[in-house]
C-alpha cells in the first residue's frame, strides 16, 4: 500500500502512478516536506532551527532531502526481478549521482516480500537531478512490473551519526 501524508494508501499501477504525480508535487512545493514545528502546519522557520540545534548539539543542513520507501512486492518471482532491477539502478548510482549521499536498500527480516530503501540527498535538487536520471526513470517505470504496493515518507535530517554536517 503506499500513502503520502494524508493522501490514501494505494495498491496497484495507476495508482502508483497517482502517487509519482503526488511526489512531484511535492517536491515543487515550498514547505517543509515533514512539517518540523510541533504544530504540524508545515511552516519551517529560524526557532524551529535554533531549537532543534540547541536540542540536538549539532545542525544539519536544513537544505538536506531524505525519504524511506517501503515497497511491498507481488511474490517471490517479482522480489527476484525486483532485486535485480534495484542492483542495476544501485550500480549505475553510485556512478553518476555524487548529490546523493545515501541509497541503502533494504530486506525485512520475516518479510520475504518488503523491500526498504532509505535515500539521503546532498540538497532537493540533488533528489531532482536523481530522479531524471536514465536508470532512475528506468526503475520508476519497470518496478510497477513487481510491486503490490509503496509507502514513501519525506524526513528532513535532526540528530544523527554519518551524514554530513555543515
Amino acid at each position: 500500500m503506499t500513502s503520502v501524508g494524508d493522501a490514501p494508501a494505494v495498491q496497484n499501477g495507476r495508482e502508483i502512478e497517482m502517487l509519482d504525480r503526488v511526489l512531484v508535487a511535492h517536491r515543487r512545493s515550498e514547505h517543509d516536506p515533514v512539517g518540523v514545528n510541533d504544530e504540524g502546519s508545515g511552516d519551517h522557520n529560524e526557532e524551529d532551527d535554533e531549537a532543534e540545534e540547541k536540542a540536538h548539539g549539532r545542525r544539519y543542513p536544513r537544505a538536506m532531502f531524505a525519504l524511506v520507501v517501503r515497497f511491498d512486492l507481488r511474490d517471490t518471482e517479482a522480489a527476484s526481478a525486483f532485486d535485480q532491477l534495484v542492483a542495476d539502478t544501485v550500480k549505475a548510482i553510485i556512478e553518476h549521482e555524487p548529490g546523493t549521499l545515501l541509497y541503502a536498500t533494504h530486506t525485512v527480516d520475516g518479510e520475504p516480500l518488503a523491500r526498504i530503501f532509505y535515500d539521503v540527498y546532498r540538497d532537493r535538487e540533488a533528489f531532482e537531478e536523481h530522479e531524471r536520471q536514465p536508470h532512475t526513470r528506468r526503475f520508476l517505470t519497470e518496478r510497477d512490473n513487481f510491486v503490490r504496493g509503496a509507502r514513501v515518507e519525506f524526513l528532513s535530517p535532526a540528530a544523527a551519526k554519518g551524514l554530513p554536517a555543515d
